[in-house]
């Protein structure tokens, strides 16, 4: 068993570092990551020495045809992401793009006639605006079409297909600023879960390729073993490394930690990364 895409409340995950931990050791898994988004801040609170098996990992939000998509970076150096974190987000910065996040989405729902909450007590963390808004939505509007916050920021409000898209790449880094933040911290970089966007999947794999990403996420909680088994191909037929997360954010969520893969697959070329270490 591996995973290679673990959250905890550092980002977007629901479960301490401390705990995540725990998590992980009663299931053992062969290699894991914590890959929380923006940075490795968790990586200052894990004793190597007690988990060998962990592979340092980070998720850049960034963006693509107008829509935020993460690239996952692997063997990085910790402190220099931490440091490009603390730079590009600031507790200052934070708390700006949250307040301007929120006044964003209250005015696209006031366009569609829905009426919620104007002032939030928090906006110390990314995403919070996103979280704390659709909170008050589906309060006062229960059968509203959307109802868990995942699916009205991943297929709503970050999809320009979408009647409630918003735009948010002033608030994100570049793809080629973080490739190159990626690979200054002796990274890999990888496409994460390209079928959970609700993209043209053509056109990210397209990107790859075109912008030399060392590989992509082919297992994840998001997409089909079919789909799985289409980009092991394309990662064989390109040359692409690949990765495997299930996209774990804690035991609330039905999204179980681990990704258990036939050993003759974990044979492929592309996975040998994992291993040679």
């Amino acid at each position: 068993m591996i995973d290679l895409h673990i959250k905890t409340t550092l980002s977007t995950g629901q479960m301490s570092v401390f705990r995540t931990l725990e998590t992980i050791r009663e299931s053992n898994p062969k290699y894991f990551s914590i890959a929380d988004k923006n940075h490795c801040l968790a990586y200052n609170l894990i004793d190597k020495n007690e988990f060998p098996n962990i592979i340092n990992g980070t998720a850049i939000n960034t963006f693509f045809n107008g829509r935020p998509i993460d690239l996952l970076g692997y063997d990085v150096d910790v402190a220099i992401i931490n440091e490009w974190y603390d730079m590009y987000y600031s507790i200052e910065e934070v708390e700006l793009i949250e307040k301007d996040r929120t006044k964003k989405i209250i005015k696209m729902l006031k366009s569609k006639g829905f009426k919620v909450d104007t002032e939030y007590e928090r906006y110390n963390k990314l995403g919070i605006s996103i979280k704390q808004v659709f909170a008050s939505l589906l309060s006062s509007y229960p059968d509203f079409v959307y109802k868990n916050e995942r699916d009205f920021r991943l297929y709503a409000i970050n999809n320009p297909n979408s009647e409630y898209y918003i735009d948010q790449t002033i608030y994100l880094p570049d793809i080629p600023t973080v490739i190159k933040l990626i690979k200054k911290a002796g990274g890999k970089v990888f496409l994460a879960h390209p079928f959970e966007y609700r993209a043209d999947v053509g056109e990210l794999l397209e990107m790859v390729l075109e912008l030399n990403l060392d590989g992509v996420e082919v297992y994840h909680a998001s997409i089909s073993v079919l789909n799985s088994l289409t980009l092991i191909d394309f990662c064989e037929a390109s040359d692409k490394l690949a990765s495997i997360g299930s996209g774990f954010v804690g035991n609330e969520v039905l999204i179980p930690l681990g990704v258990h893969l036939d050993e003759e697959i974990l044979t492929k070329p592309c996975f040998a990364w994992i291993f040679d270490r």
